[in-house]
């Protein structure tokens, strides 16, 4: 949470005048523009629920999130407690696939449970059209 933080506060402060640097430069805007670009709206207009999905589901990288978040308006205390409640189902899963590694019986329940969350991002990548 420190280090989203850090990087959140980071974007707010520099990112916009190094956005604007990388937009002169080029016409056609990179991967992280284009995604600022897509869900800017969405994370002003509803931050908490757009930061709690954008971290419940498994397709974009965590700091990925934190700057992007940093460079639109959103508030950073929604964008906390969003982050603080959408890490646990991924710290959880991760806790209890280490200590099953100790445990082989709760081996197989652990596969299972990733392999559900596997196919509920795949569901919500179609579902809501995100790439």
């Amino acid at each position: 949470t420190l280090s989203a933080t850090i990087a959140f506060f980071i974007a707010k402060y520099f990112g916009s005048s190094v956005s604007a640097a990388f937009e002169k430069k080029s016409d056609k805007p990179n991967p992280f523009q284009a995604f600022i670009q897509k869900y800017k709206h969405e994370l002003e207009k509803n931050g908490f629920q757009t930061v709690l999905f954008l971290r419940m589901v498994p397709l974009f990288p965590f700091d990925f999130v934190n700057y992007a978040c940093g460079l639109t308006n959103i508030k950073y205390r929604t964008y906390l407690v969003a982050t603080l409640i959408g890490v646990i189902p991924g710290l959880t899963a991760y806790i209890f696939l280490g200590s099953s590694l100790m445990n082989p019986y709760l081996l197989i329940p652990t596969v299972a449970a990733f392999i559900i969350l596997s196919l509920l991002a795949r569901y919500f990548k179609k579902r809501f059209a995100l790439s």
